[in-house]
């Protein structure tokens, strides 16, 4: 299998006066590999997740996205990477399909391949009636599938879900649990899905190559295949 993502003795820390975020991490995922991180909230799960997702930098170590570095070359990384943040934060007054349109500016599709991609993608994540509307008028659920989409809007590699399972209802967590293994499917690495839940831990369980529990300063891996 291919190497997809590598996690190289990841630390961060936010403040000398506080233990460490992230605290010499080391991990590889592969590519059709689905990752869970289970923790408590401030246990390192979603800053781990912005470092390789290249939001946030760390303070030591490194991320390379099948094979470029997140801090050195962050571009080519970065365009390997669909991240869906825990809260969604879009421009309210848009509509779905302008602003998928302005995202696929990025990945330099033609006009043809941009219309019948967003169309494809909006069909998938079960936004198409409600293309026309702005995301303002959207649910909470309706918005977690609207940033689905535009994280799958590049055709990455690797998909990041943070705490994406939070607010949905069990049509919505059917859908997304769906989503992932058919991205599985096709080959894409899921590093990870994040959650501090009892009951989103035992649908990661159920679906994840290789759960791993990160507690501050201590992680271990648990495979379950």
């Amino acid at each position: 299998m291919y190497l997809m993502i590598t996690i190289d003795n990841l630390t961060k820390i936010y403040s000398p006066k506080e233990r460490a975020a992230v605290d010499g991490l080391s991990l590889e995922i592969r590519d059709g590999e689905i990752v869970g991180f289970v923790g408590l909230n401030g246990a390192g799960k979603s800053t781990t997740i912005r470092i390789a997702a290249g939001v946030t930098l760390p303070t030591s170590g490194d991320v390379l996205v099948d094979g470029k570095s997140i801090t050195r070359e962050k571009t080519d990384a970065s365009r390997q990477i669909g991240w869906v943040p825990e809260l969604p934060n879009f421009e309210m007054n848009a509509k779905a399909v302008p602003l998928l349109r302005y995202f696929a500016g990025y990945y330099g599709l033609t006009k043809d391949q941009e219309k019948e991609h967003i169309d494809e993608l909006l069909k998938q994540v079960g936004l198409w009636e409600h293309r026309n509307k702005k995301l303002r008028a959207y649910s909470q659920g309706m918005k977690k599938r609207f940033s689905l989409a535009e994280s799958l809007i590049g055709d990455p590699n690797n998909l990041m879900f943070d705490e994406t399972l939070n607010g949905l209802d069990p049509e919505g967590v059917q859908f997304v649990r769906n989503l992932i293994l058919d991205q599985k499917k096709k080959g894409k690495a899921i590093p990870p899905l994040l959650t501090h839940t009892e009951r989103d831990r035992s649908l990661i369980r159920s679906y994840s190559n290789n759960p791993s529990w990160k507690v501050n300063q201590d992680a271990r891996q648990e495979g379950t295949e």
